[in-house]
């Protein structure tokens, strides 16, 4: 059985989520150190409160259980980045056939292009390849946050078009909401410094590519920023990367994306192309 420390790397939860969510203030904390027994009674004491087995460890179900309670509390990008881990949690997976035990995945991909975006024309999805699905993850995580069905329905479904939703310019004659976004532009070359002294919250938009369009080739949900390795880490759909049990999968998983290359890097290897952040404008009132 794996402990705390295990999960809390492999599933990317947190110490000051659990003591925001959970609430109890009189966690310690002695110079940097954690005291894990406190977490742990805290952990099982919800556990046994959500009918949870209670072994005092923030595993998979427990932690899918927690975000389903908690996932609603914070900024507009935190509770996006909460339903989209929900989303990873439950192992969506991109079907590549008709296996009836794919079903699942198939019908969440299908609800992230119809009810995310609300593309309610697009044939149902069937199976890897019939739809380029990373920003409708986007837009259907961030539909708990309550963006504006316009702007996900315009705006969201593309690189492309989320380029333009950054730069306030219209797409096919539908004007974004006029408002002030966090916009920032990076190529191959791009360091911390590139960042002007912003701070990466999480549920920052991150567009990654390689060589090709400057405005990148894939959408990407930012979890957090590590300032000191210029790695961010990320939730994506329509990707390759990591699921909640460890293994590489295709489908919803997390992964990094490097601000900018190293020397000797290919310049095919995805990397940060744009980042931006949805205003207050972009939110129903």
């Amino acid at each position: 059985m794996a402990d705390n420390e295990v999960y809390r790397i492999r599933l990317g939860w947190t110490y000051a989520e659990l003591r925001r969510s959970l609430g109890k203030p009189e966690f310690l904390i002695d110079s940097g150190i954690v005291h894990h027994k406190d977490y742990k009674d805290r952990i099982l004491a919800f556990q046994v409160e959500s009918g949870l087995h209670p072994d005092g460890v923030m595993g998979p179900k427990t932690y899918l259980r927690f975000l389903a309670q908690f996932g609603g509390l914070g900024t507009p990008g935190e509770v996006a980045v909460a339903n989209a881990k929900m989303l990873w949690l439950a192992d969506t997976i991109d079907p590549k056939g008709d296996d009836v035990r794919d079903q699942a995945s198939r019908d969440a991909i299908d609800a992230f292009i119809r009810t995310g975006l609300g593309w309610t024309w697009t044939p149902k999805y069937l199976k890897d390849g019939d739809f380029q699905w990373c920003g409708a993850f986007l837009a259907h995580a961030y539909s708990f946050a309550k963006l504006r069905a316009d702007v996900r329905k315009t705006f969201c479904s593309s690189t492309y078009r989320l380029d333009c939703l950054g730069r306030g310019l219209a797409h096919e004659g539908r004007e974004p909401p006029k408002a002030k976004r966090l916009y920032r532009r990076f190529d191959e070359r791009a360091g911390p410094g590139d960042l002007d002294g912003i701070e990466v919250l999480p549920g920052d938009v991150l567009l990654v590519g390689g060589g090709g369009r400057a405005y990148g080739d894939h959408v990407t949900l930012v979890e957090r920023y590590d300032e000191v390795t210029g790695v961010f880490h990320t939730i994506e759909g329509n990707a390759v990367g990591a699921g909640p049990r460890g293994n590489k999968r295709e489908g919803v998983i997390r992964t990094t994306r490097p601000l900018g290359l190293d020397p000797g890097q290919p310049r095919s290897m995805y990397h940060a192309r744009r980042l931006l952040r949805f205003a207050p404008e972009d939110f129903e009132s």
